[in-house]
């Protein structure tokens, strides 16, 4: 038993470390990518500005989401209580869902604004590509954040391939929006990648556990009292003035 996990946690290191090494090529490669097209231009200026504060949220969701939430669900797991496990973790997902439509639909209606506190020296067209770009990729913030939750799910079940691997799908997608927009849509066809790529990674990760969730068919939002809401409060503020020093 010793033995088998010792190899488990091998295994585990090795796809982790894999994952990690993949993702630093593929994003290498993208980058690369992106400076063949545009160099040092201010689309590429509007293009960093916009995915700034996506990326900060996208940090902060999965990070405290991992360090609060795998606890609890891996204990339902644990104990072999899937109706509880599925309860907690459908009444987080629609949780998230909701406030992630709201968050996107208050950034996309203050973009300019928004833009303008984050990068207050850009010209006028510079900005206005910002703006453009920054519309589209936060509308990729819902798939992501939800995803953030999927994986949550798949860690409290000790299911780590799919969540470490899925994920690098969106490099591929970048490449390819990157390829066929960049020359005919601009930074807005750079910015559709981030919204085509988190929505794939999305659908990827949730249809296998969409059976197990139809299954057990918990009433979600009796589970809405066991989300633990100062943790994820506190964990939130935290992870957030950490990315943002």
């Amino acid at each position: 038993e010793a033995m088998t996990e010792g190899r488990r946690i091998v295994r585990a290191m090795i796809l982790v470390s894999s994952s990690s090494l993949l993702s630093v090529a593929l994003g290498f490669g993208v980058q690369v990518t992106l400076a063949a097209f545009y160099g040092a231009s201010r689309i590429m200026d509007a293009y960093f500005v916009a995915i700034a504060l996506p990326i900060l949220l996208s940090s902060v969701a999965h990070s405290v989401l991992a360090y609060t939430l795998v606890p609890i669900l891996k204990t339902r797991a644990v104990a072999g209580n899937l109706k509880d496990f599925w309860g907690l973790a459908s009444a987080m997902f629609a949780t998230v869902g909701g406030m992630a439509t709201v968050t996107v639909v208050g950034l996309i209606l203050f973009a300019e604004v928004i833009i303008a506190l984050l990068a207050p020296g850009l010209d006028a067209a510079t900005r206005r590509l910002a703006i453009d770009a920054f519309r589209i990729v936060v509308i990729g913030l819902v798939f992501d954040l939800l995803r953030a939750v999927l994986e949550t799910v798949y860690l409290a079940r000790e299911r780590f391939f799919l969540p470490q691997f899925v994920p690098k799908l969106f490099y591929f997608v970048m490449l390819v929006c990157i390829t066929l927009f960049a020359s005919s849509l601009g930074i807005s066809g750079v910015a559709l990648g981030w919204l085509i790529g988190f929505a794939l990674i999305f659908v990827l990760l949730c249809l296998p556990l969409a059976r197990e969730y139809i299954k057990v068919h918990p009433r979600t939002f009796v589970y809405m009292r066991d989300i633990p809401w100062r943790a994820l409060a506190v964990g939130a503020v935290a992870v957030a003035l950490f990315q943002a020093a």
